[in-house]
C-alpha cells in the first residue's frame, strides 16, 4: 500500500513537471503572438474603413490627452447595444498642432494684407475679426491647465 502511494506522488511530481513545462511553451508562444500583431497593427489600422463620427448607427467618443510633447486622441465607435464596434488611438506631435495654427494665422494674415492692398476693406475687417478670434481662442488654450 505505501509503494503504490509513493509511485502515485512522485506521478503527480512528474506531472507538475510536466505540464509546468508546457505552460512556459504556450506563454512564450502567446507573447511572440503579441509581439508579431502588435508589428503588424499600424498596417492594419490603415486599412479598417471607420464609420464617421456623426454615423446614427454608432455612439461616437473620443478622449483627447495632451502633454508637453504630443496630443494623443482616443476614439470609440460603440454600436448602439453598447457593444464596443470600433477604436482607434493616434498619436501626434505638439509641435504639429502648434505649426498648423501658425500657418493659419499666417495665412489669414496675408489674405487680410491682400485685401487691404485692393482696397476692399470689408474683406479685410472679416479677416481681421477671424484673425482676433483664432489668437484669442489661442491664447485661452494655452493658459488653460493640460489634463
Amino acid at each position: 500500500m505505501k509503494l503504490a502511494y509513493l509511485l502515485s506522488v512522485q506521478d503527480i511530481k512528474q506531472t507538475q513537471l510536466i505540464m509546468s513545462e508546457l505552460f512556459k511553451v504556450f506563454d512564450n508562444a502567446f507573447k511572440d503572438f503579441e509581439r508579431m500583431i502588435g508589428d503588424i497593427d499600424f498596417e492594419i489600422n490603415d486599412k479598417i474603413k471607420f464609420p464617421s463620427r456623426d454615423d446614427l448607427k454608432f455612439k461616437y467618443t473620443e478622449e483627447t490627452v495632451e502633454t508637453d510633447t504630443q496630443v494623443t486622441v482616443k476614439e470609440r465607435w460603440s454600436g448602439l447595444d453598447g457593444t464596443v464596434v470600433f477604436s482607434r488611438t493616434s498619436t501626434s506631435p505638439l509641435t504639429a498642432k502648434k505649426t498648423t495654427l501658425s500657418k493659419v494665422v499666417e495665412d489669414l494674415t496675408a489674405k487680410m494684407k491682400k485685401a487691404a492692398s485692393d482696397f476692399d476693406y470689408k474683406l479685410a475687417a472679416e479677416l481681421q475679426e477671424q484673425l482676433n478670434k483664432l489668437k484669442s481662442r489661442v491664447k485661452k488654450e494655452d493658459k488653460e491647465p493640460v489634463a
